[in-house]
Formats: C-alpha cells, sequence, structure tokens
C-alpha cells in the first residue's frame, strides 16, 4: 500500500501546524488593545488645604524677596546685580502664577490633536506628537513637547532663559480630582522647585 504524498494529503497544513503546536498566535492575542487616553477637560478649582504649601516652595527655590545685601532698588544693575534682578524678577512672576492658581480655575480643554490650558487671562497651546514654541506670561520663548506616559499627560518646556520646566496631570479614579506635579529647574533658581498641587473638578 503506497503512503499518500505530501502534496496529495488531505489534512490540511495549518491543521498540522496546529498539532504540532507551532502556530503563532492571532494578532489580537498579541497585542492587547489599547486604553482610550482620559480626558482632563473640564473646570478645575485648586484645594489648597490638599496641595503643597507654594509660597513657602517657592521662597525656598527662589531666595529672598530682596537682592543680595537686603536692598530693593533694581535700577542699572551690573554683574552680579544683573542676574538678582533676574532672580527677583522670576520669583515675582511664580509668586504671581500661584496667587492666579489659587484664585482662578484652571480650565483645560483636550483633543486628539493638542491641549489648551487657561488660567484667568494666561493661554497657553500644547500639541501632540510635534515640537512647537509658545511664550509665557513673560514673554520668554519656550520650546514645547507634549505627550502620554501611560494614563499621565506629560508636557515639558525648555526657555530661553535656561528654565526647564515639566508639568505631569494624572485624573484620579473618579474623574473628580486632578493631581498637577510640577518640576522647575536652571535659571536664577537657588534649587529645583517640585510642587504637587490638588484640583477638584468645579460642577
Amino acid at each position: 500500500m503506497r503512503c499518500p504524498s505530501p502534496r496529495s494529503s488531505t489534512v490540511p497544513a495549518f491543521v498540522a501546524a496546529l498539532v504540532l503546536g507551532i502556530v503563532p498566535p492571532s494578532p489580537a492575542a498579541q497585542e492587547p488593545a489599547a486604553t482610550a487616553a482620559p480626558s482632563l477637560s473640564g473646570s478645575w478649582r485648586l484645594n489648597p488645604q490638599r496641595s503643597d504649601d507654594v509660597k513657602a516652595a517657592i521662597a525656598e527655590a527662589a531666595g529672598s524677596e530682596y537682592m543680595a545685601g537686603g536692598r530693593r532698588e533694581r535700577l542699572l544693575p551690573t554683574g552680579n546685580e544683573k542676574s538678582e534682578v533676574e532672580r527677583l524678577e522670576m520669583r515675582e512672576w511664580l509668586i504671581a502664577t500661584a496667587e492666579r492658581a489659587r484664585t482662578e480655575p484652571l480650565v483645560i480643554e483636550q483633543d486628539g490633536r493638542e491641549v489648551k490650558l487657561v488660567l484667568g487671562e494666561l493661554v497657553r497651546l500644547f500639541y501632540f506628537g510635534r515640537e512647537a514654541s509658545s511664550q509665557d506670561a513673560r514673554g520668554v520663548t519656550r520650546k514645547t513637547r507634549m505627550s502620554w506616559k501611560g494614563e499621565q499627560l506629560l508636557i515639558e518646556e525648555t526657555g530661553e532663559d535656561k528654565l526647564k520646566l515639566t508639568h505631569l496631570y494624572t485624573l484620579l479614579p473618579g474623574g473628580q480630582g486632578l493631581i498637577a506635579a510640577y518640576h522647575l529647574e536652571g535659571g536664577e533658581l537657588k534649587k529645583p522647585l517640585d510642587l504637587r498641587l490638588l484640583f477638584e473638578r468645579v460642577p
């Protein structure tokens, strides 16, 4: 009795492969379904009691409200005094931004291409997938990049003043709370500034 040749076999090749355990898993089995990015859109109000002490953190990172030697005057600064003036201007900008965050809601508008952050009169626009340039409240040009880090929104900024700023936004379970973690370093700061703020959704 003649055995059938491989070409005349009635057993489909994929069945034989399945029996031998060499069939690769389907693409659906290889790649878990992508989870949708959380929506941060809405109006958010700072909860100071559950957030870091902003003014204390700024004072520690940016130094005294006075120039070296206790002077207040900033007329015609020279040498080291120029860097002191720049430090004080940056300190005042940080304090003003913190005060705005305390009194004004943070409004976030998000879609698949961009995120807009609005805090009072300050409006910032960031884009997914590409580097962009924008100006902060002081008129300093900053290069920005934005991406998702898991379910956290990450924004990175580098300015002409050599300041590097990182925002990391995390939506809490239930969607009624938002943690904003900020890291600022470089420029005329005495030391890096780290802040963790809790915002609550405005109904």
